[in-house]
């Protein structure tokens, strides 16, 4: 054998034994998805466990072919790509118990525009977009705020970000499954390169990596839509040879959302070099993205032109609430006085400077652009993780070509000099002017920053935070603050400012909210010294109880901070959260997926016999409770949200507990009744000493008066027709049977006795009113 047929062979086995050795390591992953799989979801979610048993096999035989003697079928070597794409999808059903059907308003926001579309309305009309919040019912956690108040409810990406999304309408499926189709599309597009290159056995590894690290999987599924921009973009890079086609792909991308702008100069001059340098192919990459750019963007510009511009030409420019880790901290923190324009000149400023870099250093810099983008947008003034997280997908993209030609350059050795320009050769001259360009960007922009910083200032100032409470009553948190503030305008200064307020706990995490909290209040200020009383905007901006924090005055491009000393307030109060108004998506329940709970109340489900299925789902206005029992049993079956309560005080304040009844079937009240061989109660229960005690309170509208039944000494029914508790009513029906009303627990309930069938109830509408006793609507006995 010749040398070079040695080496040939040397080459084709290392190739296979690194193959080998990542079958055993596909296969112990593939194994412990399946198991850690299981343990998430239990046994009763069979799909899951179905994909389990593929993953099972499909490592079983990856580690019979890691150690196979001879060389393998080739359909082995698609089976990692199974693994990875049963895995992605197991994920995907994990994460459906979990996530709303809109995680990301951007993701709402392009699903609503293209229901509004379908229906005949242009998405580019703010007006028509109004509704998107109520539309999606999107968390509170997921909103864009605006310094101008209130938050993100229009669009602001091109055409495709709303013709993709048609199909989610129309078909009834959850728009993230759109997401989840472009990402496995774009798994087996960078399979196909890979393999095209020759190098296919290293892409799964390092597609793994990948999906364990959580990032792509993840952002997918939460609605993050970045994969789809990059899907074709990294289309527009593969047929870089066919500018024309590759412009084309180019649109795409850009059509579905303007972050593919920011490589476009770089990507250009690729397709320049890559083709020859000829004038030609840069046209015809042109030619290729404005084309499908202005296609997929016709119906929207044919509807409105102006209105469309105005849009995609904003989505930089948006009076947008700081938020994430790069420098714009300095600002939107309350460090130092600086608007948002110092950090879009800052990321145009590094744009430049590299764009003059990949121009001057071309031959070492060629697949880098790709790169670039993560560090230009640590100067956005919004640095989310989303928008570097992505990059490296493209980066993997053309690994296999910087490999080749970086492999070539080793072999030509003392040939090639790293550091000569061969192709673009500057004079000295030329370099001059260029160390002068360098010289005078850095000097503009750092001179337009000092005068920022020297000049922006607030007029509006706080001067102390007191006075702090929680009405709510929700344990733990403040939910009221009184706020001293001074407002001295300079010329042109609006006479009275609605202000808008954001809350920064220290040591507290943003995992669920990067916005931090939100306030308002509703009182208007006016030149001088001011006092006003400020809210959370919604549950996820509960201020917690006993934290430091600094508290932020915003409108416009001004905002001013103060810092407080941490604020105490007492939590003991005879009932949490009786509004049930702020529901918190932070689970302590048992069950096998989270459910979004109220703050200070728990849910639970209690069966008999285990022979139902029960279910609890919140609601904008309340919550549902289910129970499906398959045969009538002779033990109680009990679906119920709870929460400890104290009768005594409650009673001794005079409050009564109002809620309102209905249910999914068509029937306007849930009609309870009571049998010693049959029951369906819904309605409310308290129980004491841990449940030994409990008298349970059912609703039926259709009696004319109340009925007490003794169940035993321990158990007291009342079918009511008021859905009404009165605590003074209470307290006395029990003190009448000689009952200790110490430890109780309030329960809003569905039970069923001897009864099987779906059993659906809503409660809604609650309110804690006092004093609310009356002597003629007491219980009485019959």
């Amino acid at each position: 054998m010749t040398q070079e047929g040695k080496s040939g062979l040397k080459e084709v086995l290392g190739r296979l034994e690194i193959r080998r050795s990542l079958y055993l390591l596909y296969a112990v992953i593939f194994i412990s998805y399946a198991f850690l799989s299981w343990f998430s979801v239990g046994y009763l979610l069979l799909p899951v466990i179905v994909m389990d048993w593929f993953l099972l096999v499909i490592g079983a035989l990856l580690a019979i072919f890691s150690v196979y003697l001879e060389e393998e079928p080739k359909v082995v070597r698609y089976l990692p790509y199974a693994g990875f794409v049963v895995s992605f999808l197991i994920f995907g059903e994990l994460l459906s118990f979990v996530l709303p059907a809109y995680a990301t308003d951007e993701l709402a926001s392009n699903t609503y525009a293209a229901y509004q579309f379908i229906h005949g309305l242009d998405p580019y009309i703010n007006s028509n977009m109004a509704g998107v919040f109520s539309y999606s019912h999107l968390s509170p956690y997921s909103i864009t705020p605006l310094t101008t108040g209130g938050a993100v409810d229009f669009l602001v990406y091109p055409g495709l970000s709303v013709l993709l999304f048609i199909p989610a309408v129309l078909l009834g499926i959850r728009s993230y499954e759109i997401i989840v189709f472009f990402a496995i599309l774009s798994f087996f597009l960078l399979a196909y390169y890979y393999k095209k290159r020759g190098i296919e056995e290293t892409l799964p590894f390092l597609v793994v990596a990948m999906v364990i690290s959580g990032q792509y999987a993840y952002y997918s599924l939460t609605g993050d839509d970045d994969i789809i921009w990059v899907f074709f973009l990294a289309l527009a890079y593969i047929y870089r040879k066919n500018p024309l086609l590759s412009g084309i792909f180019f649109g795409l991308s850009l059509s579905f959302k303007q972050i593919a702008a920011l490589v476009l100069p770089f990507f250009l001059y690729f397709i320049y070099r890559e083709n020859g340098r000829k004038a030609r192919s840069g046209i015809d990459f042109i030619v290729g993205g404005i084309a499908s750019f202005l296609v997929t963007n016709a119906p929207f510009i044919w509807m409105e032109p102006v209105q469309w511009f105005r849009h995609i030409i904003s989505v930089d420019t948006q009076p947008i609430l700081g938020a994430g880790i790069g420098p714009s901290v300095l600002a939107f923190a309350g460090y130092l006085n600086i608007s948002s324009n110092v950090f879009l000149t800052l990321l145009v400023v590094t744009f430049l400077i590299f764009f003059i870099l990949y121009l001057t250093y071309y031959n070492e810099l060629k697949y880098a652009f790709f790169a670039f983008p993560m560090f230009i947008f640590i100067f956005n003034f919004r640095v989310l993780e989303n928008y570097l997280a992505f990059w490296p997908f493209l980066i993997l993209m053309v690994m296999p070509d910087f490999l080749e030609e970086f492999r070539a350059r080793k072999t030509m050795g003392s040939h090639h000099h790293p550091h000569v320009i061969s192709d673009i050769r500057f004079s000295i001259a030329t370099q001059k002017k260029v160390a002068a360009a360098f010289i005078a960007v850095i000097i503009g922009s750092g001179g337009f920053i000092i005068y920022d910083v020297s000049s922006v200032s607030s007029p509006v100032h706080i001067t102390g935070v007191w006075n702090a409470s929680d009405p709510l009553w929700t344990p733990g948190y403040i939910s009221h603050l009184q706020v001293n503030l001074t407002y001295t305008p300079s010329y042109g200064d609006p006479g009275s400012l609605d202000l808008n307020f954001r809350i920064l706990p220290m040591a507290t995490p943003l995992s669920l909210n990067p916005n931090a909290l939100l306030w308002h209040t509703d009182k208007q200020i006016f030149p001088g010294a001011s006092s006003v009383n400020i809210f959370p905007n919604t549950y996820a901006d509960l201020l917690p109880n006993n934290v430091t924090f600094t508290i932020q005055v915003y409108y416009s491009s001004f905002v001013s901070s103060f810092s407080s000393d941490k604020l105490s307030i007492p939590t003991d109060f005879p009932i949490s959260n009786p509004n049930m108004s702020l529901p918190s998506y932070l689970s302590n329940s048992s069950s096998s997926h989270i459910n979004p709970v109220y703050p200070g109340w728990n849910y639970s489900l209690v069966s008999g016999v285990g022979n139902g299925s029960f279910k609890y789902s919140i609601l904008p206005v309340g919550f549902n409770l289910s129970l499906d029992n398959k045969k009538a049993s002779r033990q109680w079956a009990i679906a119920s949200v709870s929460s400890a309560i104290n009768v005594s005080r409650l009673a001794a304040g005079g409050y009564t507990l109002k809620y309102s009844l209905t249910n999914l079937r068509g029937n306007p009240y849930y009609y309870s009744f009571y049998s010693k061989n049959s029951s369906l109660i819904v309605g409310a229960q308290i129980s004491f000493y841990g449940g030994k005690d409990n008298l349970t309170i059912g609703f039926n509208p259709g009696i004319s008066s109340d009925i007490i039944t003794y169940v035993n000494d321990t158990n007291l029914i009342v079918i009511s027709n008021s859905s009404e508790l009165s605590f003074a009513n209470i307290s006395n029906l029990l003190n009448t049977n000689g009952w200790s009303i110490q430890e109780a627990t309030l329960s809003y309930v569905l039970m069923t006795y001897g009864v099987s069938g779906l059993f659906y109830a809503t409660f809604y509408s609650f309110s804690l009113v006092s004093p609310a006793w009356n002597s003629s609507s007491g219980f009485s006995r019959n």
